[in-house]
């Protein structure tokens, strides 16, 4: 549907109306998981800790149909971050072990933008769509209260290689507000705020040995930012 929605736009695009241009943005993440269950007598859950600082850079793209109108695209490198405490508890003894989370991701929108007509020198802009998400790199620091049956080993470790514990495919909600104020000719500052609303599991499930037996936890979290976006287009 998007390819299709694509094509037909780009059939309307009048030269003049392409912008091509640099971003980069300070993010603010966190993970929301919705995991919580008992098998074999323990129960494992996993709980949000907090949000992380991230960043996220990358080229940008606005296919402009009308004057107000266009499709913006591009390919960013996104750094998703956040924290989450796992919980096994068994026979009232609780295990606790948290991972902060710095994951690596090439993200690819398709957004709609709508903008105002310029008033003075600036622009006001709305924008709304999906982006694709492929992970490349995952990394966390890692503190457990004593040695967990699943990871690793009491104490804590730094730069842990967590990619086999991530789906390597995520899909998000996109949104976002801003201002593009015009300098010289087409070359144009932009300055705006958006919200990354991820509705893919990135977590995957894992295997547990407990009393001779394997059981499958069904781990279940998805991760959201906040971007403050500085770019310039030509």
């Amino acid at each position: 549907m998007i390819l299709v929605f694509l094509m037909m736009i780009i059939q309307k695009i009048d030269a003049q109306e392409f912008h091509f241009g640099f971003q980069a943005a300070p993010t603010l993440g966190w993970f929301k998981p919705d995991y919580n269950e008992s098998i074999g007598g323990a129960n494992f859950s996993i709980k949000s800790s907090g949000s992380k600082i991230g960043f996220m850079y990358g080229l940008i793209m606005d296919f402009g149909f009308t004057p107000n109108y266009a499709v913006s695209t591009g390919a960013n490198i996104a750094y998703r971050t956040g924290s989450l405490d796992y919980t096994t508890t068994l026979n009232t003894n609780s295990i606790l072990y948290t991972r902060k989370y710095s994951l690596e991701y090439v993200e690819i929108p398709v957004l709609l933008k709508l903008k105002t007509n310029e008033i003075g020198y600036i622009k006001y802009y709305g924008q709304v769509g999906l982006s694709l998400g492929v992970n490349i790199r995952g990394r966390a620091e890692v503190d457990s209260t004593v040695s967990h049956p699943l990871y690793y080993t009491q104490g804590s470790q730094s730069n842990v290689n967590v990619m086999s514990d991530i789906n390597p495919i995520t899909m998000s909600m996109v949104i976002g507000a801003g201002i593009e104020y015009s300098l010289q000719g087409h070359t144009q500052l932009m300055l705006g705020l958006t919200f990354n609303n991820g509705f893919m599991d990135i977590l995957k499930d894992k295997n547990m040995e407990l009393n001779s037996n394997t059981y499958a936890l069904k781990y279940s979290s998805i991760t959201n930012y906040l971007a403050l976006n500085v770019g310039i287009f030509f």
